[in-house]
C-alpha cells in the first residue's frame, strides 16, 4: 500500500502514515471504497469530491479536519496505441 501523505493546513507539520497493518479491505477501485466506508467497514483516505458530498449529507465524519494530503499522481492504462481516441491523446 501506498503511505498516506498528509500535511496539517494550521502548523505545515507533515506525517507520512502507513496503513499496511490492520487493513481490512483493499480495494482498486473508488467506488468500491466510497461503498465500504459508507457502510462502516473503517476509514479511508478518499478524494474530496467523493468524502464532501457524503460528509455534507452526514453520510461520513471527517475524523482529521486539519490534515490534508498534497496532489496524488495517477496512472492510466489504456489496451493498444494503434486506436487511441483524440481525448486521451489530449491527455
Amino acid at each position: 500500500l501506498v503511505p498516506w501523505q498528509l500535511k496539517n493546513q494550521q502548523t505545515s507539520e507533515e506525517y507520512s502514515f502507513n496503513p499496511n497493518t490492520h487493513v481490512r479491505l483493499e480495494v482498486d477501485e473508488i467506488q468500491m471504497m466510497k461503498q465500504a466506508v459508507e457502510s462502516g467497514v473503517g476509514i479511508s483516505y478518499i478524494p474530496d469530491y467523493i468524502a464532501l458530498p457524503l460528509i455534507e449529507a452526514t453520510k461520513l465524519k471527517r475524523i482529521l479536519p486539519d490534515w490534508q494530503s498534497e496532489g496524488q499522481p495517477f496512472s492510466m492504462l489504456y489496451r493498444d496505441r494503434k486506436q487511441v481516441s483524440y481525448r486521451v491523446r489530449l491527455l
